[in-house]
């Protein structure tokens, strides 16, 4: 870790970074129960597979959720020894529950239409993109969310990507020891991408996921899969970001979520130090999200897609048509719908 000297201040109780992130993620955790409330009630409803079974797909999702469970638990008991051994909740600890409380954040690339999607050979539900607070994709809940795999990799898949790149992070530092607070940001931000790259091209390899929705510009293609630059870029941003956050402490050995909470009581201030950190992630998961989602109203037409990806979430070639979209996004004459412009109800039964 890299100790940062704090700025003096003239009181202990004074506002900091820590209570203003809190105060966000209290917000913020407003938005998540109001989203799964509305999911739970109405019903998860999974999907199987359309189309020929695709071997490679079936394969590479099983492969994914065992590696993802495997992780989640070693992951999981060296985090809860690290406690016990302390005494607390540590900081990596506060990083695996801010992880979980992220796993609502998944679907939002799919705010304004359906550009990304996920194999059917997974264990899912459609997503709850329809409860979400301000949603604009009138039919959002149709593309598939791969839960069993995704959640362990937002609990402790993030925190593991955090370790690997603060050992590259520890690395650089040890052989330049002025190197700057922007540098080693920088060195974050292109392994993050890298590591973004590598595992999407592997994914997208298998026939995992697809990002159609969105231009060619700079995309990476395999096959008629598509990966998006942007993607590359948000990965390197969100990774990079939480892993300075993790790598950068003061003199006490506190990062920013748990500075200047001294005065509160401990487990209060443990409380509040998770709920800014869980600000954090949400708020970079968002931000990538969405920034997705902007450059995917600017989408090339779709290439055929497997079947078992798109689900029947619109119209696109080489697929069936009639779906209650309509022609997916890119498609000649394509229009955004908008809540209330498309007949029926959205695929959890609501108008």
């Amino acid at each position: 870790m890299r100790t940062v000297t704090d700025t003096p201040t003239a009181s202990q109780y004074q506002l900091g970074v820590a209570h203003v992130l809190a105060a966000w993620g209290v917000i913020l955790l407003s938005a998540q129960i109001y989203t799964w409330v509305g999911f739970f009630s109405h019903g998860p409803v999974s999907v199987k597979p359309e189309g020929p079974f695709d071997p490679l797909a079936y394969w590479g999702a099983k492969f994914f959720e065992a590696q993802a469970l495997t992780m989640l638990v070693v992951v999981l008991t060296i985090v809860a020894r690290q406690c016990l051994r302390e005494g607390r909740l540590t900081f990596d600890a506060q990083f695996c529950i801010a992880g979980a409380l992220t796993y609502w954040c998944d679907p939002i690339v799919n705010f304004f239409q359906p550009i990304f999607f996920n194999t059917a050979y997974y264990v899912n539900v459609r997503d709850w993109t329809g409860f979400l607070p301000f949603i604009v994709n009138p039919d959002a809940g149709r593309v598939l969310e791969p839960y069993v795999g995704y959640f362990a990799t937002y609990t402790v898949g993030f925190l593991t990507y955090a370790m690997l790149l603060n050992s590259i992070m520890r690395w650089v530092e040890d052989r330049n020891p002025n190197v700057s607070i922007f540098s080693l940001f920088a060195v974050a931000f292109v392994a993050g991408a890298l590591l973004e790259i590598i595992v999407e091209i592997i994914w997208l390899r298998l026939h995992l996921i697809s990002y159609p929705g969105a231009p060619d510009f700079l995309a990476i293609y395999v096959g008629d899969l598509k990966m998006p630059w942007i993607e590359w870029f948000t990965g390197g941003l969100v990774f990079g970001t939480f892993s300075c956050v993790r790598y950068y402490v003061n003199e006490r050995g506190q990062r920013i979520t748990e500075r200047g909470l001294d005065h509160l009581p401990k487990r209060l201030r443990v409380f509040v130090s998770t709920l800014a950190m869980m600000a954090i992630l949400n708020s970079l998961m968002i931000t990538a999200s969405l920034m997705d989602a902007v450059v995917g109203l600017y989408s090339a037409p779709y290439r055929p897609q497997p079947a078992h990806l798109i689900v029947g979430a619109c119209d696109y070639p080489g697929g069936p048509v009639g779906t209650r979209y309509g022609p997916c996004p890119g498609s000649p004459g394509y229009k955004m719908p908008l809540i209330g412009s498309l007949e029926g109800p959205n695929p959890h039964g609501r108008n």
